[in-house]
């Protein structure tokens, strides 16, 4: 029991496979803060937390992400919640954040106001099959060949989405 932490917000992270991939099948949290990251052929920040997994925190505010896929993932499929909290992210060829949680209850929350998103493909997707609330705050978001913000809740829960900090 225990949490999972990464932070990497001394330095940055550079390479030319994936940035950063976390992943967690143990009781207790997982949390990560980044710098700088760099992702030139692969995924920016993977993280994954299995149904032991009580909570997933991601903050990339000290710096941006630049991938040549997606430049944010996350999928929780525990308990608790799962929230992303961003600067700049940039995706060249995927999905600028994409935060996955079918897990139970506990709410999804991506802030995206500290930054701009660009993406090939949708620049935020947010799926949420728990009870808890889902919602999305951006600043800028482009997509240059899908939606802008593409989300969805399928169990209950309130659900926002506020765009007031940018455009999409």
């Amino acid at each position: 029991i225990g949490s999972n932490i990464v932070d990497t917000t001394a330095g940055s992270i550079s390479s030319t496979g994936a940035g950063l991939d976390v992943s967690s099948s143990a009781r207790g949290e997982i949390r990560i803060a980044t710098a700088d990251v760099l992702a030139e052929e692969s995924f920016g920040i993977s993280s994954f937390g299995d149904g032991d997994v009580t909570g997933h925190f991601i903050d990339t505010t000290a710096g941006a992400i630049r991938a040549g896929e997606n430049g944010i993932q996350a999928f929780h499929l525990g308990s608790g919640a799962l929230s992303a909290i961003t600067a700049d992210v940039t995706a060249l060829t995927g999905r600028g954040v994409d935060i996955r949680s079918t897990g139970t209850g506990g709410e999804v929350v991506i802030d995206k106001r500290l930054g701009s998103v660009y993406a090939q493909d949708e620049g935020v997707v947010s799926l949420s099959q728990g009870s808890g609330t889902l919602s999305i705050m951006t600043a800028d978001v482009t997509s240059s060949a899908d939606d802008g913000v593409a989300a969805g809740h399928t169990t209950g829960g309130d659900f926002s989405i506020d765009t007031t900090a940018g455009v999409i």
